[in-house]
């Protein structure tokens, strides 16, 4: 029997138990079904879990590509959602439920996002990934400028939930170029922004930076170009002028570049001075901590660097003398050079004193010299930028590695409320001006934040909405061990499956009764809980000792063990067969010892009132043997339990190792009929045969024996008293080496 209260949960309607377990959490409702078998019904219904799942799933599903697998009931709906994304809108965006809050979670594809350059082959590749989601991911094969966006609608996430933002990429073993100058994101959603300054590759990781998947990198991937083919692509550095020379891959137009350029005066007027002799823009020595910065805020939003084409609106342009695609989904084609109105003058000077100088013949981009031509108050400020620096090193994230072998970088944070906030807008920047290669993008991932989810849940909170007599009442229709489940199953169940109002009822109704004849009340409980504990390891003496009281813990039945000295021991009051002592670890003060009898006969009552209703009971002889008590294996003895009608017999042993020791006296009988010594009758083949189903005893924890008798089951408690008996009185032969605590009587399990 599990518990005697475990069946009183079937007499509440199921709907009232899962509408408790449906305000829960899908982990808290995992662990409900473990409880026992009476919740598990509702714990797994189709109701607990149809409210886990989103109200608009079936539109998110009617977006997939792919049909989902068939599933009987909502539970496995939503761990199939839980373990294998699904991809919607033509595969540039996956769906997920997370499997602690049931939340939404989206990851925007690699091509649903804005990257500057990202269709230039020169720049970016577009591979094919094994263990991608997506059928494409983004090769950063070479940039200066890194700036990566995505965006999501707010009402496509789940409310009142705390999201982050991830990206999710991976890193190739030759990248270069990401430990010089962190980089910084911001994911903001209406008024809210929130920064940090991540490295994507920490210094140890670059060269070779240790990745179990690095293998796949080799087949889509081209060796670090060597040094010409380093100048012709990237360009040359000359570390004297500290400048860069960048490649002309275009001569034949040089021509009509020429035709198109403007004038030296309106250059000069323009970016800044221009030297028409040597043809290169002078490098501004006094920003320095305008690169390291990623740049300060233009007006309208927008900085232009030397190039001929326009970047997105609220994007800094890179450096590039090439024609750079439009940036998809997010860009505006911003006025070229030609149709620049002389308002922006201010800002494209600006723009031009903290990128460095552009030299358009010798194509080369002249970098500022610090170290040459700072002024003093320049060397101050860099001496601040320094100790800036190294205490911005402190707090910069770093990537984490995820189950499915790609990295993830945490962008930032944001509280969805109402899903009425507009877009979520993320971003991923590093303009410092130096070379980047060797990651691979599969996107940027969003999903509810876990740290927040374990202490709060998306839906945990929901069960504090319920008065906690409603959630006590029916965890107290339970069982005491299915409430010590339940309070393991969230911070709002334990509240209640720990109060008095349960524990109460796990008491005996009559328990004032039963401690008012205690020799030794109990004292120092603080709550029912205690007290119910307390009542389960330490026995109590009532009626002078006679008796002992205590609860069985699964169920808090009541048990009861009659002493030695309140059963009927035939010829018990006589020294020269039965001996009383006291022994230390017996409960009692006296215990029964048997010296030798050939009538072994003992029998006890108990009124069937005194016990939990409606529950199996069965009764223990709790016993130890001495000296020679292998004397009871000639001959099984006999118990009976009887309450009202019904009675239970058993054959039974008391000797331990009953089987050895019988076939130990079968070869003792021998070895004496061969001495001619006289010996009992020889067990025939019908009486072996029946000894096959003796009862043996059990060894307790507590150090003694114990041998079941018989079982009944106890329905209201009117039929009057239980009977128990133990007899050996056929067989003749003299028995002894028993000692006799007492007849235990305890719930059936």
């Amino acid at each position: 029997m599990e518990g005697i209260g475990g069946g009183d949960i079937y007499r509440l309607p199921e709907e009232c138990v899962s509408q408790v377990i449906s305000r829960t959490s899908p982990r808290d409702s995992c662990r409900c079904s473990a409880v026992s078998t009476a919740i598990r019904a509702a714990a797994d219904s189709d109701a607990v879990w149809s409210r886990f799942l989103p109200p608009d799933i079936h539109s998110i599903v009617s977006r997939a590509i792919d049909p989902l697998p068939e599933s009987t009931t909502k539970k496995g709906l939503f761990l199939s959602l839980c373990d294998r994304p699904i991809l919607v809108d033509g595969g540039k965006m996956s769906f997920a439920l997370d499997r602690l809050s049931s939340g939404k979670c989206y990851m925007l594809s690699a091509r649903s996002l804005s990257i500057t350059w990202g269709h230039a082959p020169q720049y970016w590749r577009w591979i094919s990934q094994p263990d991608s989601r997506f059928a494409e991911v983004a090769k950063l094969l070479d940039v200066c400028w890194l700036d990566i966006r995505g965006k999501i609608e707010s009402k496509l996430l789940s409310q009142n939930t705390t999201y982050a933002a991830y990206l999710i990429f991976k890193v190739n073993r030759n990248n270069y170029g990401f430990s010089y100058t962190p980089q910084k994101t911001t994911v903001s959603l209406g008024a809210h922004v929130s920064t940090h300054t991540v490295c994507l590759v920490p210094d140890d990781n670059e060269e070779e930076a240790p990745n179990d998947d690095e293998e796949t990198f080799d087949d889509n991937e081209e060796e670090a170009p060597n040094d010409d083919e380093e100048a012709e692509r990237l360009g040359a550095f000359d570390s004297t002028r500290n400048f860069f020379l960048w490649p002309n891959d275009d001569e034949e137009a040089s021509d009509d570049s020429e035709e198109e350029a403007l004038n030296d005066d309106e250059e000069a007027e323009r970016s800044g001075a221009f030297d028409s002799t040597h043809n290169f823009f002078p490098c501004p020595n006094d920003d320095k901590e305008a690169l390291d910065d990623n740049e300060e805020a233009m007006p309208d939003n927008e900085e232009e660097a030397p190039n001929n084409e326009a970047m997105s609106d609220n994007e800094e342009e890179a450096p590039n003398n090439e024609a750079a695609p439009a940036p998809n989904n997010y860009e505006e084609e911003a006025p070229n050079n030609e149709e620049a109105s002389t308002d922006d003058e201010e800002a494209e000077e600006g723009a031009m004193m903290r990128l460095g100088a552009f030299n358009s013949s010798h194509n080369f981009f002249l970098w500022p010299n610090n170290n040459e031509e700072a002024s003093d108050n320049n060397e101050e400020a860099s001496d601040n930028n320094e100790e800036t620096e190294e205490r911005t090193t402190i707090n910069v994230r770093y990537p984490k590695r995820r189950d499915d072998g790609w990295m993830e970088m945490e962008m930032g944070d944001f509280y969805n409320e109402e899903g009425e906030d507009g877009e979520v807008e993320m971003i991923l920047k590093e303009i410092g001006g130096h070379w980047k290669s060797g990651l691979v993008f599969q996107g940027i991932e969003v999903r509810p934040k876990n740290r927040e989810m374990e202490r709060y849940g998306v839906d945990g909170d929901d069960i504090s909405r319920l008065p906690e007599e409603c959630v006590s009442h029916v965890i107290s229709m339970t069982s005491p061990s299915d409430s010590c489940r339940c309070a393991a199953v969230s911070t709002a169940f334990r509240s209640a499956a720990d109060s008095d109002g349960v524990w109460n009822r796990f008491l005996p109704s009559d328990l004032p009764s039963i401690l008012s004849r205690a020799v030794d009340p109990p004292a120092g409980y603080a709550t029912k809980k205690d007290l119910y504990f307390r009542l389960c390891d330490l026995p109590l003496l009532l009626d002078g000792g006679k008796m002992s009281f205590q609860l069985e813990r699964s169920s808090g039945g009541k048990c009861y063990m009659l002493s030695a000295r309140s059963l009927l021991i035939v010829w018990g009051g006589t020294m020269k067969y039965w001996r009383w002592i006291s022994l230390p670890d017996s409960r009692f003060t006296e215990v029964a010892q048997l010296l030798n009898v050939c009538w072994l006969e003992i029998r006890g009552k108990i009124e069937s009132k005194m016990l939990s209703r409606n529950t199996t009971y069965a009764a223990y002889l709790i016993f130890k043997t001495k000296g020679q008590g292998d004397s009871f294996s000639y001959k099984p003895q006999k118990t009976m339990v009887r309450l009202g009608s019904h009675v239970s017999h058993h054959d039974v042993c008391l000797a331990p190792d009953s089987a050895e020791t019988r076939g130990n006296t079968h070869m003792y009988r021998n070895f004496l009929n061969w001495r001619g010594v006289p010996t009992l009758p020889h067990v025939g083949d019908a009486e072996q045969e029946a000894t096959r189903n003796v009862r043996c005893p059990q060894k307790r924890d507590d150090g003694w024996m114990e041998m079941e008798m018989g079982e009944f089951y106890n329905e209201e408690g009117d039929d009057g008293e239980v009977e128990m008996s133990l007899m050996e009185i056929k067989g003749g032969h003299w028995k002894t080496g028993l000692i006799l605590q007492g007849i235990e009587v305890r719930p059936k399990k």
